[in-house]
């Protein structure tokens, strides 16, 4: 099976189990983009006031 097919079927299983837990498309793409956000790389520095924050995007 190649990696594209691989990848349709994870999707379609991951759809049919949301469907069965009363999930919709738009719920689990929502949950699949906070977690996508969540794991961006935060870097700490300190800023001529004190403690700074950047994060990567």
């Amino acid at each position: 099976m190649n990696k594209r097919k691989y990848l349709e079927q994870e999707w379609i299983d991951l759809m049919m189990t949301a469907k069965a837990l009363g999930l919709s498309v738009e719920e689990v793409q929502n949950f699949i983009r906070k977690k996508k956000v969540r794991s961006i790389p935060t870097i700490h520095r300190r800023t001529r006031t004190g403690q700074g924050r950047l994060t990567l995007k």
